[in-house]
């Protein structure tokens, strides 16, 4: 229920051109250890961590992308309803950083795929009766572009399993960004 309200409130800040960035220095390894921790307790599921050992040191809002690493691997929980690996991998780049949530679920159709990030949308067809608003990826889509960054999931089809990937600058823009756009 208080993730239901937080996805609430955040899409009617970002609706509302009113999203604000907290922006400090971070280390997103640390960030993604942690959520993935956290996902462990409530998931059957093996949830295993690559990442560099050292820290990946970046200027992002630490919550905000707290609410992107949860809103992503609940999904990858609940759409990989048998169990299995779900995987999270930190890649530090030259040009910014990029995360990667992979799960072992239902998959996503191809002609869905472009889809899913829109506001309300509700992928149909996966074969499971889940619970949610459909604004979940449409939140983690606009936090993730106010740090400057880019979202996309690809799935080989039905029943092969999703990745979301997010790529981000080492440093949102300014230390503090209202808007989305």
């Amino acid at each position: 229920m208080e993730r239901l309200v937080t996805d609430l409130m955040t899409a009617g800040s970002i609706h509302a051109g009113r999203l604000t960035l907290a922006v400090a220095p971070m280390d997103l390894v640390e960030l993604v250890q942690s959520c993935a921790a956290q996902a462990r307790l409530t998931a059957h599921h093996t949830v295993r961590v690559e990442a560099p050992e050292a820290p990946v040191l970046g200027a992002w809002d630490r919550a905000r992308l707290a609410q992107v690493l949860s809103n992503l691997l609940s999904n990858a929980i609940k759409y990989a309803p048998n169990g299995g690996e779900i995987v999270v991998h930190v890649e530090a780049l030259d040009s910014g950083v990029q995360v990667s949530v992979s799960d072992q679920g239902v998959g996503i159709a191809a002609d869905r795929l472009p889809r899913l990030f829109d506001r309300f949308y509700r992928g149909a067809g996966s074969g499971l009766t889940t619970e949610g608003l459909g604004v979940g990826l449409y939140i983690t889509r606009e936090l993730v572009a106010a740090h400057g960054g880019n979202i996309w999931a690809e799935s080989p089809g039905p029943d092969q399993g999703a990745t979301f990937t997010f790529a981000l600058p080492y440093r949102a823009n300014g230390e503090v960004r209202e808007g989305t756009r």
